[in-house]
């Protein structure tokens, strides 16, 4: 599958829009058929694109920006839909990604990241600030500073009163991609547990389905559809499943 290019928006009819059509489809969302067969950035398009955005703390423009086409292409190489590393530089600049999880594995949600440049005797801002989604997971992209040939990378996570609660290690002569991970000792900033956030993103996607009708096919497509493992997918079905004749 191709990345994701920018900028898309209402009307454009294009082989980019194709492409975009291709991953919102894989990612669980309904296109048109006819704005699939005529490449058209549509109403259901725009729609979709939407959606995506309210998902992962996007601005919800409908439209596919830097930021959008960054998060849609992080998700698809996190899927196994495109290659991770190209051997291409991107053209949209460098990128930082990562997940920001409490020490217990709980994913933490709304966390605010930010890129820094390490210099002597202070630090310079990278891109802008990105929120995590509901799995902890974050995208920065950024340029490089005027005058600025090598990055020295670190990143920091923020509550809403922008108090520091994380810190990353400093990559000395970061390249193009790069991924900061952090974690969160502080309990009150613990996330759901992996139960918890399988029945919020799950319940949605069944409602309306019998618990004993569901069969492989059914998990293939929440699997697909939520990114949640496999495993963690059937357990959770069969834990409902319990639930119910108890």
């Amino acid at each position: 599958m191709n990345k994701i290019k920018v900028s898309l928006k209402i009307q454009m009819k294009r082989p980019e829009v194709a492409n975009l059509h291709e991953a919102l489809v894989f990612l669980g969302f309904t296109i048109q058929d006819t704005e699939r067969r005529r490449r058209r950035y549509g109403t259901s398009t725009h729609a979709a694109v939407k959606q995506f955005q309210t998902a992962h703390n996007l601005l919800t423009t409908g439209e596919v920006d830097e930021a959008t086409s960054s998060v849609i292409n992080t998700v698809l190489t996190e899927r196994g839909a495109i290659d991770s590393v190209s051997g291409v530089p991107d053209p949209t600049g460098r990128r930082i990604i990562g997940t920001v999880l409490h020490v217990d594995g709980s994913a933490i949600s709304g966390m605010l990241v930010q890129a820094f440049h390490r210099r002597v005797g202070g630090e310079v801002p990278l891109g802008v600030e990105a929120a995590t989604n509901d799995r902890g997971k974050y995208t920065i992209t950024y340029q490089l500073p005027t005058d600025t040939r090598k990055i020295d990378l670190f990143v920091r996570a923020y509550d809403d009163k922008q108090a520091v609660v994380a810190v990353s290690p400093i990559i000395i002569g970061a390249g193009e991609q790069e991924v900061l991970d952090l974690s969160v000792a502080d309990p009150k900033y613990r996330g759901l547990s992996e139960f918890a956030r399988a029945t919020e993103v799950l319940s949605p996607q069944i409602a309306g389905a019998k618990l004993d009708d569901l069969d492989a096919d059914d998990v293939a497509l929440l699997v697909r559809n939520t990114g949640i493992a496999r495993e963690n997918v059937t357990a959770w079905i069969a834990s409902r499943r319990l639930a119910e004749r108890t």
